[in-house]
């Protein structure tokens, strides 16, 4: 790829930055990636002159690290060097960013679209980390979708931001990992906060040098799926389904945080931590679906197989069926055996 191929809209690739000016960045984001982003380019010696977060970041942690918390602890001020605009393009924002005139804007789990008037504000435009193997599941929710499309590798990218579309700008860089049979949405989720460092920490200092050249996305490998689309109000497990389906159907719901899958034994609720498909367990003709085969590990017939159970919660209290121990508390305190039928 030649050089003036790599010239964009965004400005990456347009010649050296100059000597006398040092390269910054502006971190546009919300949530733990942004937190532990901003830290990380600092400790990298990267000047941050200005972060964007959210306007509903009340910088206070919860299941996720607050942005704001972080920028605050960090010497950011508010109004001055750390902003909380409804857009990134508001007014302010945007006077603040043509005044600091960035090297480039970093995009970190930012909440809105990024509109031009904003990618116009830095020599390189915005370069965005996206939790998904781009060109795959562009859009939303792409730890759920990964188990439910079937994916057998899950991946984090920067990505350039040319226009106002959702994720389709040219990779920079990618980060793979195998999608195990027991993987779950928030085990993506955790591991995407590990790699999402990695990749910034291996790359921002190339894309600053613009040592990285972009390709564009093959768009005939494109997967999109936009806001709430993906079902996570259905958590009834239905044993009647193929037990591979009904093992992506419960893996890409379980978000413990939120929510689990559920099922009913003996008249309880039962929620569903970690499963995986028996593979190699015989189911006679004759045992319905939901029939439990054994209680350690939990076995559970389902269609064309059946399913571990590995771990599950009942009023707040967690058990590993791997373990004789527990599996016997569990099935004592619900009060069910072998033969029963779960719904």
């Amino acid at each position: 790829m030649s050089a003036e191929q790599t010239k964009t809209a965004g400005g990456y690739g347009q010649g050296e930055e100059s000597a006398e000016r040092k390269k910054t960045v502006v971190i546009i984001g919300h949530g733990t990636m942004a937190a532990n982003g901003l830290r990380l380019i600092k400790s990298m010696g990267v000047e941050v002159p200005l972060v964007i977060a959210d306007a509903a970041d009340k910088g206070e942690d919860s299941w996720r690290k607050s942005f704001v918390k972080a920028a605050r602890e960090l010497g950011y001020v508010d109004g001055e060097t750390l902003l909380q605009p409804n857009f990134p393009h508001s007014p302010a924002a945007l006077a603040k960013l043509k005044e600091i005139n960035p090297t480039l804007i970093l995009s970190l789990q930012c909440q809105k679209i990024i509109r031009m008037p904003v990618i116009a504000c830095a020599k390189l435009g915005v370069v965005n980390c996206h939790n998904a193997p781009l060109p795959l599941l562009r859009g939303c929710d792409p730890f759920a979708w990964a188990i439910h499309d079937g994916l057998l590798k899950m991946g984090i990218t920067l990505h350039q931001v040319l226009d106002e579309g959702i994720d389709n700008g040219p990779i920079l860089c990618q980060r793979h990992w195998p999608i195990e049979k027991t993987t779950t949405a928030y085990d993506l989720f955790e591991e995407s906060l590990k790699l999402a460092d990695t990749l910034i920490k291996d790359n921002l200092q190339l894309i600053l040098d613009e040592k990285l050249a972009p390709h564009p996305q093959e768009e005939h490998f494109v997967t999109y799926h936009p806001m709430h689309q993906f079902a996570y109000k259905l958590l009834a497990m239905d044993w009647t389904l193929p037990v591979v389906t009904l093992s992506a159907f419960a893996r890409a719901r379980i978000f413990p945080i939120f929510q689990m899958p559920t099922f009913q034994l003996a008249g309880r609720q039962i929620e569903a931590e970690k499963v995986e498909v028996a593979a190699g367990v015989q189911v006679k003709k004759d045992v319905e679906p939901g029939t439990v085969m054994a209680l350690c590990p939990l076995t559970i017939a389902a269609r064309w197989g059946a399913l571990y159970v590995h771990k599950v919660r009942v009023d707040g209290d967690q058990f590993d069926t791997n373990i004789t121990e527990q599996s016997a508390q569990f099935a004592e305190k619900v009060g069910f055996g072998v033969g029963e039928k779960a719904s």
